[in-house]
């Protein structure tokens, strides 16, 4: 059964059996605790005694903020003092290994980890202070992608990325030069309008006339004439020349 670490000389008396022999199946030492000072962590772990050696399973409080910390690991006696290495596991941040020695004198004792911080093991500790700072996880290599004409905005620790999508850009558009074409009397008659500039495609063609008796025949792009041309249709149904007129409206997409 596993014992609490809320009497003193309870824990002391376990921590105290580790130095007898190993016994034949895992059995529970107790549950202890220590605090990382100069930080607030507690580490609450079970101490079980194997075969093979002890073994150390609980988690660091993290001062109470956040979601606590996975602690696995082992503990050996050496003399008088006993060597701990285990490892904090946090959800979203990296993984901690720390390693100390506990003095069997006093079960307190020293200890440091992978990120170069180091303190007091402190047996029993009631925490206080500042927790000990999260360490970043490393920057994994770039995995996401984004959709053609979008850019990436952000890279995750974890590779993935976010996708900024620019906001489509207003079309620059212009017109062409009013031209005036001649229907001759009863005829039907198409012209082509004036040409966009260059980098600017037709849009759409501008027909007009003021010319009674005279009609529309249509209007449209004309693909069988370079220069992005487009065309007016008319029908002169009377017996004398008619003006119409006619032009382009063009357009392009800014930067291209």
């Amino acid at each position: 059964m596993t014992r609490s670490c809320t009497v003193l000389s309870r824990c002391l008396l376990g921590i105290a059996l580790m130095v007898s022999a190993l016994p034949a199946s895992a059995q529970s030492i107790g549950t202890f605790s220590w605090q990382l000072q100069p930080y607030c962590n507690r580490l609450v772990v079970e101490v079980v005694a194997t075969p093979s050696g002890f073994t150390l399973a609980g988690l660091d409080d993290q001062c109470g903020n956040g979601p606590s910390g996975r602690v696995t690991g082992t503990a050996q006696v050496d003399g008088g003092n006993v060597a701990i290495k285990f490892q904090s596991v946090v959800p979203g941040v990296k993984d901690v290994h720390v390693v100390g020695t506990i003095s069997l004198g006093t079960y307190s004792g020293t200890w440091s980890d992978n990120g170069g911080l180091t303190g007091t093991l402190v047996f029993g500790g009631p925490g206080g202070g500042a927790a000990v700072p999260t360490p970043a996880l490393p920057q994994r290599r770039v995995s996401g992608t984004c959709v053609a004409g979008s850019s990436i905005r952000a890279i995750a620790a974890d590779g993935t990325v976010t996708c900024d999508t620019p906001a489509p850009a207003a079309l620059q558009c212009t017109n062409t030069s009013i031209h005036t074409f001649t229907v001759s009397a009863n005829t039907v008659s198409f012209f082509n309008n004036p040409a966009c500039p260059a980098g600017y495609d037709a849009v759409t063609p501008y027909c007009w006339t003021a010319s009674a008796g005279v009609y529309s025949q249509g209007s449209g792009y004309n693909a069988n004439v370079p220069g992005n041309a487009t065309f007016c249709a008319w029908q002169n149904t009377t017996g004398s020349e008619k003006s119409v007129f006619g032009g382009n409206m063009c357009c392009r997409v800014p930067g291209a």
